[in-house]
C-alpha cells in the first residue's frame, strides 16, 4: 500500500505504519497480508519505519500474516542497540538517543508479542496503559536514567 495520492499519482513512498495497519485491522485479504508486510521489510534501510511503539501494532500484524519468524528476526534486529548499550530497560527509542529516556513502556512490544498466544489478538494499548497505573502507586518517569 501506498502512503498518499499526489495529484492523480500514488506516493512512491510505502511505510511500515500504512501497511501494518492494514493488516492488523483486516483490511486486506489474508492471502495479500504477507505480500504488503514483507514489501515494506525488504526495503528495511528505504522505508519509514516503525518507532518501538509502533511495534504494538507491526509485530501481531506479522503474526497474523503467518510471519511469526519474521517478526522474531525484526525483534532482535530493532531491539539489538539496547542489548549492545547494556540496556537494563526498555528505551524510548532504539538508539538511546541523549534526549530519550532509557526507562520507557512504549519500547514493550516484544514482550507482549511473546507473551501473546498467536490466537489471539491483543489490545495494542492494553500492556502500556497497565504500565501507567503504576503512576497512582508513586512510580515517575525517569529522563535519561536507568531502571
Amino acid at each position: 500500500f501506498r502512503d498518499a495520492r499526489i495529484a492523480d499519482a500514488l506516493s512512491p513512498a510505502s511505510s511500515w505504519q500504512t501497511n501494518a495497519l492494514a493488516v492488523y485491522f483486516d483490511l486486506v485479504p489474508a492471502e495479500d497480508a504477507a505480500r504488503a508486510l514483507r514489501h515494506v521489510i525488504e526495503r528495511y534501510d528505504e522505508s519509514c519505519r516503525c518507532s518501538p511503539y509502533f511495534h504494538f501494532f507491526m509485530l501481531p500484524a506479522m503474526r497474523a500474516a503467518g510471519m511469526e519468524a519474521e517478526a522474531r528476526d525484526l525483534i532482535v534486529r530493532e531491539w539489538r542497540p539496547m542489548l549492545e548499550g547494556k540496556a537494563t530497560s526498555t528505551w524510548e527509542g532504539f538508539w538511546g538517543a541523549e534526549s530519550d529516556s532509557l526507562c520507557h513502556p512504549w519500547s514493550t512490544a516484544p514482550f507482549l508479542f511473546m507473551m501473546v498466544r498467536p490466537d489471539e489478538k491483543a489490545v495494542a494499548l492494553a500492556f502500556p496503559a497497565s504500565v501507567w497505573s503504576l503512576w497512582g502507586a508513586g512510580a515517575r518517569p525517569m529522563s535519561r536514567r536507568r531502571c
